[in-house]
């Protein structure tokens, strides 16, 4: 569904990233590779420091966040959905109108 949302939004200006505060050690590293091609994910994956997560709170992976072009959090889920591209769809069509 991700990406799906990349695609469909990347040429309206929307930035779609994943972030992972997991794998930043070396042997890690060398297992996301393998596992970004088979999941077959798109869009661009940011090794960040535990900081991030922490100032936004993150509990649970995957947790997404749409953030407006002030900064502000629109949107939040924690966790997988079914429904997960509309939700994100209706969102981003509000936010880009």
């Amino acid at each position: 569904q991700l990406n799906s949302i990349y695609f469909k939004y990347k040429s309206k200006g929307v930035k779609l990233f994943g972030l992972n505060d997991i794998d930043t050690d070396s042997i890690s590293r060398e297992q996301l590779i393998p596992f970004l091609h088979k999941e077959d994910i798109k869009y661009p994956l940011v090794l960040i420091d535990k900081t991030i997560s922490e100032k936004y709170k993150v509990r649970a992976y995957p947790t997404l966040y749409i953030i407006n072009k002030n900064g502000e959090i629109e949107y939040s889920k924690l966790g997988f959905s079914e429904n997960m591209e509309k939700e994100v769809d209706s969102i981003l069509k509000k936010i880009l109108k």
